[in-house]
């Protein structure tokens, strides 16, 4: 029997529904497979046919979006992926590739141009054994995005996203259509209150945010109307300038428990969680609010302090 609950990106959502002995629908059984971080492309076709096997197949409908038999849109779907990858590798002679690596959200383009795509990959395996990475502020890059180009525009004419092994996990091509997975919009029990402290499973930084609700959660929108792309969650969360963010996030099956020491900017959603917990009155939250805001404004400066008496010793005050 398929496990699941394993592919689920949130340990906090994996253990809860292991916990509750929750039983999935086909679709969502295949929505955590495509959605899944856990797997790479390759792997998530073998899981999707390992369903077929043990599910039963069903139909979807949403509004004018309507699939009688849904194991063979996703057949359709795995078969397109492996079409376009084998498309993408083998490049005519007025296309090149280039790479570009990344660490936690930040990007290092490669001016480097590769003539084919073997050549480009044997050169990734040669770059991830050093010890050093083109990025100064990294130990190890999360992923390598390579990108595929045509000499006569010089524009991104499709990419392959690899993992830190170098297996494919995601393959964009132009004349890429939404597949059924993005079209889907599934509820799933989660154990998380308002204003309880998260983080998003599938954020190497792992800030903290304060949960406030998933969208749409309480709204009168039938299903049908929403998307994947409505899977979000509303949080609260800390502007590196200092003041409150109130936004909306994608996605909410990918929440965890906040469990790491609090860094100073984001203290103050200490207090936003007691607040909205119940634990303290409404005026001492703002009072703690205007404080700690005003403390962070000044530590921001205390880099400047030595250069600022510099400029006031040189001119005598």
């Amino acid at each position: 029997m398929i496990d699941i609950y394993k592919y689920i990106n949130s340990k906090t959502i994996e253990m809860y529904l292991r916990k509750i002995k929750y039983r999935f629908t086909t679709l969502q059984a295949l929505w955590i497979i495509y959605q899944s971080d856990k797997i790479n492309l390759i792997e998530k076709q073998k899981v999707y046919l390992d369903i077929m096997k043990e599910y039963d197949n069903c139909e979807f409908v949403k509004d004018k979006y309507y699939v009688k038999d849904v194991f063979k849109e996703v057949k359709s779907y795995i078969d397109k992926q492996n079409k376009d990858i084998t498309k993408f590798i083998h490049n005519n002679k007025n296309e090149y590739y280039t790479f570009k690596t990344y660490y936690e959200d930040i990007d290092c383009d490669s001016s480097t141009m590769f003539t084919s795509y073997e050549k480009i990959t044997k050169h990734l395996k040669r770059y991830r054994k050093k010890s050093k990475y083109e990025i100064t502020t990294c130990k190890e890059c999360d992923k390598y995005v390579i990108e595929k180009h045509i000499i006569e525009d010089s524009d991104t004419h499709g990419y392959i996203v690899l993992d830190k092994k170098a297996n494919i996990v995601d393959i964009s091509t132009e004349d890429e259509k939404m597949s059924i997975f993005m079209e889907l919009y599934l509820r799933f029990p989660i154990p998380f209150k308002s204003g309880d402290l998260v983080c998003f499973a599938t954020d190497e930084k792992k800030e903290p945010y304060v949960f406030i609700e998933v969208c749409y959660e309480n709204q009168r929108i039938e299903d049908k109307y929403l998307d994947g792309f409505d899977m979000c969650v509303r949080c609260l969360s800390i502007h590196e300038k200092g003041y409150i963010e109130n936004e909306h996030y994608n996605n909410y099956m990918n929440l965890e428990y906040y469990k790491e020491p609090i860094k100073p900017r984001f203290k103050r959603l200490k207090a936003i969680s007691s607040y909205l917990k119940g634990k303290i009155p409404l005026d001492l939250l703002l009072n703690v609010n205007t404080t700690m805001f005003i403390q962070n404004q000044i530590d921001g400066y205390k880099d400047a302090i030595p250069y600022i008496e510099k400029i006031k010793k040189d001119a005598g005050i």
